[in-house]
Protein backbone atom coordinates (compact mmCIF):
# COMPACT_ATOMS: atom_id res chain seq x y z
CA UNK A 1 0.00 0.00 0.00
CA UNK A 2 3.16 2.37 0.43
CA UNK A 3 4.39 1.70 -2.75
CA UNK A 4 0.52 2.32 -4.12
CA UNK A 5 0.63 5.63 -2.25
CA UNK A 6 4.45 6.82 -2.81
CA UNK A 7 3.19 6.18 -6.93
CA UNK A 8 0.99 9.30 -6.55
CA UNK A 9 1.96 10.98 -3.85
CA UNK A 10 6.36 10.88 -3.37
CA UNK A 11 8.44 10.61 -0.63
CA UNK A 12 11.24 9.10 0.25
CA UNK A 13 10.88 5.83 2.03
CA UNK A 14 13.05 4.09 4.55
CA UNK A 15 12.26 0.75 5.46
CA UNK A 16 14.11 -0.74 8.47
CA UNK A 17 14.40 -4.45 9.28
CA UNK A 18 13.86 -4.27 13.76
CA UNK A 19 15.59 -7.41 13.51
CA UNK A 20 18.51 -6.01 12.88
CA UNK A 21 18.53 -3.91 16.05
CA UNK A 22 17.91 -5.37 19.87
CA UNK A 23 16.48 -1.41 20.28
CA UNK A 24 14.43 -1.78 17.46
CA UNK A 25 12.98 -4.73 18.40
CA UNK A 26 12.22 -4.34 21.50
CA UNK A 27 10.82 -0.95 20.70
CA UNK A 28 8.53 -1.45 17.88
CA UNK A 29 7.83 -5.83 18.17
CA UNK A 30 4.31 -5.33 19.71
CA UNK A 31 3.41 -2.51 16.75
CA UNK A 32 4.72 -3.39 13.42
CA UNK A 33 4.32 -2.16 10.99
CA UNK A 34 4.79 1.50 12.13
CA UNK A 35 5.26 4.47 9.38
CA UNK A 36 6.94 7.49 10.54
CA UNK A 37 6.41 10.86 8.97
CA UNK A 38 9.06 13.25 9.65
CA UNK A 39 10.24 10.80 12.72
CA UNK A 40 7.20 11.34 14.08
CA UNK A 41 4.92 7.84 14.88
CA UNK A 42 1.33 8.32 13.10
CA UNK A 43 0.47 4.87 12.01
CA UNK A 44 1.09 1.16 13.64
CA UNK A 45 -0.63 -1.95 12.93
CA UNK A 46 -2.31 -0.27 9.94
CA UNK A 47 -2.02 2.26 7.54
CA UNK A 48 -4.81 3.81 5.49
CA UNK A 49 -4.06 5.52 2.58
CA UNK A 50 -6.05 8.57 2.92
CA UNK A 51 -5.06 9.56 6.38
CA UNK A 52 -1.31 8.65 5.14
CA UNK A 53 -1.56 10.99 2.30
CA UNK A 54 -3.14 13.62 4.29
CA UNK A 55 -0.17 13.09 7.17
CA UNK A 56 2.73 13.63 4.24
CA UNK A 57 0.94 17.01 2.86
CA UNK A 58 0.62 17.98 6.15
CA UNK A 59 4.01 17.64 6.35
CA UNK A 60 4.83 19.61 3.42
Amino acid sequence: MLAEVQANEPFDLDEVDIATSRQLEIAYRDRIPVVLVDGVEVFWFRVEAAALIRRLREAG
